[in-house]
């Protein structure tokens, strides 16, 4: 069974042969491809073949076309930092450009260039039998990476021209509708829209309702199909509000389990859980293993295995990602028979 259809068959929620094994660490493909991280996220190089070297040795059933989504907010003005621990940050911009000045001419964009050419790469080399994931930032992390979160909310409150903030995230939400638009057509089964931003803020239901779900609102019934989402860490709360928005797939935490997740979400949506990155970092991979093949027996079908967030550093090992799929497999194993 091809990565497509092990996907299709989670969207339906109905069993495959075993369940998708789709983590979405693109800090990886720097390791592998042997380059610094620094020089990784401004010029990638060797992407593809990266992708494909991981996804064969580690039996992924996806391959990333974007070196990290927080790319996205450096043409806006934000800056990105690494932290000693080979963590990527986001800090705003120092001032506030009209929108018009703001936004960015994504044909003068060479990372979404880049991106593209990626994406019809690894589609060309992969067909269906693997599946071609790009990342975009989401518009409610874009707008806190570029403003700041107690700018953000100080223009909300004391902004003398009310048009401003509601232009600027307009541009926003035009940016990340052609983003994925572009990537879909490059190639990419799959786009996931990041939004790191609600969980590290810690949304609250009415700041949610009335700053995040709009955007998300606005760019999901824009988008080109084929659109997922990764809202973070602890999102429960927020999936019955989410359930009515067109994205396909959700990126949930261990957090948020699956079976309370698919109550709010409904029928017709992916649900994939991500390994929490404290197991990914220091438990031995035969615990990984036992732990995934529990949570895809526990889950059933339209489970999708995923591992860590975006940020997640590079120290994960080799083995620990390659029991991601063992444990997936066990799971479909047929049980012992007893002998008399």
């Amino acid at each position: 069974m091809s990565a497509l259809e092990r996907y299709r068959h989670a969207l339906r929620g109905r069993a495959a042969d075993r369940p998708l094994i789709a983590p979405l660490l693109p800090l990886h493909g720097a390791r592998e491809a042997g380059q610094p991280l620094a020089t990784f996220l401004d010029e990638p190089r060797g992407l593809v073949e990266a992708q494909l070297r991981l996804a064969e040795r580690l039996a992924l059933d996806v391959v990333l076309a974007t070196p990290h989504p927080a790319l996205d907010a450096l043409p806006w003005g934000a800056q990105l930092e690494l932290t000693h621990d080979e963590r990527v940050e986001l800090l705003p911009t120092e001032f506030l450009p009209p929108p018009e000045q703001a936004e960015p001419a994504l044909g003068d964009d060479p990372r979404l260039g880049a991106a593209l050419m990626t994406a019809t790469r690894l589609r060309e080399r992969v067909g269906d039998d693997l599946l071609v994931v790009g990342s975009v930032l989401g518009p409610y992390s874009l707008v806190d990476a570029v403003l700041g979160t107690a700018r953000l909310r100080r223009v909300r409150e004391q902004c003398r021209d009310r048009r401003w903030l509601p232009r600027f995230m307009d541009a926003v939400v035009d940016d990340i509708v052609e983003r994925t638009g572009r990537l879909m057509e490059a190639g990419c089964h799959l786009v996931v829209v990041h939004e790191p931003a609600i969980a590290m803020r810690r949304l609250t239901e009415i700041d949610f309702l009335a700053v995040a779900f709009p955007l998300l609102e606005r760019v999901s019934r824009r988008a080109a199909p084929g659109l997922g989402l990764a809202p973070g860490e602890r999102a429960l709360a927020f999936l019955a509000h989410l359930r009515v928005l067109d994205f396909e797939s959700f990126f949930l935490g261990e957090e948020d389990p699956f079976d309370a997740a698919r109550r709010a979400l409904g029928a017709g949506k992916a649900i994939a859980t991500t390994i929490d990155e404290r197991k990914l970092l220091s438990w031995p991979p035969e615990l990984v293993e036992s732990w995934v093949a529990r949570l895809c027996t526990e889950a059933g079908p339209g489970f999708i295995v995923s591992a860590g967030k975006p940020a997640l550093p590079t120290a994960v090992p080799g083995d620990v990602l390659a029991a991601l799929a063992a444990g997936a497999a066990r799971s479909r194993e047929p049980a012992p028979v007893p002998v008399d």
